[in-house]
């Protein structure tokens, strides 16, 4: 409904969408209108033809105004003098009129000269304006690419969007191939010190740049894309892939906007097994001892030291014997390979070490020695009877780390352990996988193991050469930290989204897709739909324009979320433009804004658009982190900014690291849970840094370089 006076209102302000001439060129008017074939075009031409001749553009007094039927609802049934143009143009483009519309767009573009997301008085907008974009993109389909390209730019510049980047990019890749400008593939180099690396690491880092000589398109790092708006000529990027135990190839894949493509690769080995140490024999005479034996590795060998002196050893091999004597004391043994891994043993300490190879076995049996006692509790029943006077006893397994029933707060943790028997070991197996051995009758081990949260249960399985098994578990539980947990995440609430022009792609699909997306990438924590859907009004189904920010906010809170995500979706002829705004449900301030555009409304389509909006929220709103660096009387700072994309409003979690302590068995270092100190809300952001109030603690706590967070 129109409620403002008129000026200078030509006929034509209202064709198209808004008198229902939206058929496509060769098609009837839109349902009731009375027109039939040609009739509506020939019509819409006359009409636009009257309005091009006269002077300047139409005028509607603009005011925003509540709908009767729904006030909580955005009213777009009005445009002010500078639209007016604009959203004719649009109309006569959707309905085919090329030359007109490009006309009624450079008017537009006199009036006022940059695009906008918000071009209302109001302050809220959710049409935009847009001619520059609009002019580009007609420009792309007469094939006149060089204007579409200035067009295009030039609103990016004033208005990013996901629809001019779009089409900047097909515009682009046209304008090379008409004149054949792209000559090679992408050069994509690597920051790596060689083709291949060994790590214990649980990620990789890929570092690369890869250079174009038109426009590079898309990279890709394990099949991740790598941010990249606009198309560069140039483009740094650094991707953090997981590993799995083991050889990790990694596929780097450039592409340019003419098609062609560079791949690369990079293999990382990540080993997260220690060398073994494999005594064959320790033979105490005289006072002296006799030490033989081997350190093997998957890879290589990196040092070896006995009683902390250097075994001379080259470093390149995956195997090295050693064979000494020495005093008859406690002799110890650390082994490192070429990827950090660490295994010590003390080989000698108690009368039960000994490992004679060509005597009779010691007797466990008739040892009082701690060793002793400690292994007696853990052996197994025999699995297999040899011949009298035969080794009949499960080999003896030792955990040294972890304790029972540790608990930590890391994400891996070291188990070190040894195998021993007075007959060969030939399997020792560490949760199903393989430890090789060689010669040792005594074999010392270690192995980095990632956690998963909660418990984790480690066994270990050994067999000598006679077939008698042992076998031991030990349980670790990994805690995660509360201020870690996705309960401290951000609460998010879902709303639903706005229709715009009459789309057809539905908005409820859309927001249950995004709410999907949310989940799936565990950045912010979602509020249950069933619970939205309870407290939401009627009139946030009828499909119609977008919530209001206020009633969005209003909804958030009942819901208890921190947020809401609402917005809207567009449709073009055959594309699909959605658009969406996270807003802090205390300020009513929009945290971000994203929009993401496809040529496809198909289901699959509509799914990778979610994935692409939510993947852009979390970039623009990320678990940022940093530390405190000064405490005021009436707030902190905080060493995160900009660069971090932290924004006012936004929310952090202060918490103080606890050092290790030594474990009351083992004596290994455990990280005690960190202390939870308050909650800070960023009010404003200046550089590298933001300064920030207390929402919930005792700011007199605080310390400088406590951590923060967000939330």
């Amino acid at each position: 409904m129109l409620t403002g006076p008129l000026h200078n209102c030509r006929p034509g302000i209202l064709l198209g969408r808004q008198a229902g001439l939206s058929g496509r060129p060769g098609q009837g008017p839109g349902p009731g209108v009375p027109l039939h074939g040609w009739t509506g075009r020939v019509l819409l031409l006359l009409l636009a033809a009257f309005f091009l001749a006269a002077p300047g553009c139409a005028r509607i007094q603009h005011r925003l105004v509540a709908d009767g039927e729904n006030p909580d609802r955005l009213n777009s049934s009005f445009t002010d003098g500078r639209r007016g143009c604009y959203e004719q143009g649009r109309s006569l483009a959707d309905n085919g009129f090329h030359a007109q519309a490009v006309e009624l767009f450079r008017r537009a573009i006199e009036e006022s000269e940059q695009d906008q997301w918000n071009s209302s008085t109001s302050g809220i907008d959710p049409m935009g304006y847009f001619p520059h974009r609009e002019l580009g993109i007609l420009y792309f389909q007469r094939r006149e690419y060089d204007k579409a390209i200035a067009e295009l730019e030039h609103s990016l510049d004033s208005a990013p969007s996901a629809r001019a980047l779009y089409y900047l990019n097909k515009a682009r890749a046209a304008r090379i191939e008409r004149y054949a400008l792209d000559r090679t593939a992408p050069v994509l180099n690597l920051e790596s010190s060689s083709a291949e690396e060994v790590t214990n690491s649980l990620t990789k880092v890929v570092r690369g740049v890869a250079v174009d000589d038109t426009f590079i398109a898309s990279i890709k790092v394990a099949d991740q894309p790598v941010d990249m708006e606009p198309a560069p000529g140039k483009k740094i990027f650094r991707t953090e892939v997981p590993l799995i135990e083991g050889e990790n190839r990694i596929r780097i894949v450039a592409s340019d906007l003419a098609g062609r493509t560079t791949e690369n690769h990079l293999t990382v080995y990540s080993d997260r097994q220690g060398p073994r140490i494999e005594i064959e024999e320790l033979v105490a005479r005289d006072n002296r001892v006799t030490l033989q034996g081997n350190v093997m590795d998957n890879m290589e060998v990196a040092f070896l030291r006995i009683n902390n002196k250097h075994w001379p050893i080259t470093g390149q091999a995956r195997g090295y014997g050693f064979k000494l004597v020495l005093p008859d004391e406690t002799i110890t043994i650390v082994a490192g390979d070429q990827a950090g891994n660490i295994t010590r043993a003390v080989v000698r300490e108690h009368a039960s070490d000994l490992v004679q190879a060509d005597t009779q076995p010691y007797d466990e049996r008739t040892d009082a020695s701690p060793a002793a006692a400690e292994k007696a509790p853990h052996a197994l029943p025999q699995s297999q009877a040899g011949p009298p006077g035969a080794d009949v006893e499960p080999p003896y397994i030792r955990i040294l780390t972890p304790g029972p029933d540790e608990r930590t707060y890391a994400e891996t943790i070291l188990l070190e352990g040894m195998v021993s028997d007075a007959s060969l070991p030939i399997y020792i197996s560490i949760n199903g996988e393989s430890v090789p051995n060689r010669k040792g009758r005594k074999v010392f081990f270690s192995r980095l193991l990632q956690l998963a949260p909660g418990p984790n249960t480690v066994r270990i399985t050994a067999a000598d050469e006679l077939g008698n098994k042992a076998d031991r578990t030990v349980q670790v539980h990994r805690l995660v930290p509360p201020f870690r947990r996705l309960e401290a995440r951000m609460a998010v609430a879902v709303l639903p989204f706005g229709r715009l022009s009459g789309a057809a792609t539905p908005p409820g699909a859309v927001r249950e897709r995004l709410i999907d997306a949310f989940a799936a990438q565990g950045r912010f924590r979602t509020v249950e739909q069933v619970k939205i859907d309870s407290i939401l009004p009627d009139s946030a189904w009828d499909g119609g324009l977008p919530l209001t920010t206020g009633l969005a906010a209003r909804l958030g809170q009942r819901v208890g979320a921190q947020a809401v995500l609402t917005g809207w979706v567009m449709d073009y002829p055959g594309s699909v433009e959605i658009v969406g705004r996270l807003i802090d449900v205390e300020t009513g301030t929009i945290l971000a804004a994203n929009d993401v555009f496809g040529e496809n409304r198909e289901a699959g389509s509509l799914d990778h658009l979610a994935d692409q909006l939510a993947r852009k929220f979390r970039r623009e709103v990320p678990l940022a982190e940093g530390r405190l660096l000064e405490i005021g009387s009436d707030g902190v700072i905080i060493d995160a900014g900009p660069d971090n994309r932290v924004k006012p409003a936004m929310q952090f979690i202060c918490y103080r690291e606890v050092p290790p302590v030594p474990h009351p068995v083992t004596g290994q270092s455990v990280v005690p849970e960190p202390q939870t100190l308050a909650v800070l809300k960023v009010m404003e952001v200046d550089g590298n840094f933001c300064r920030a109030a207390v929402v919930s603690g005792d700011l007199s706590r605080l310390m400088a370089s406590d951590k923060v967070i967000a939330r």
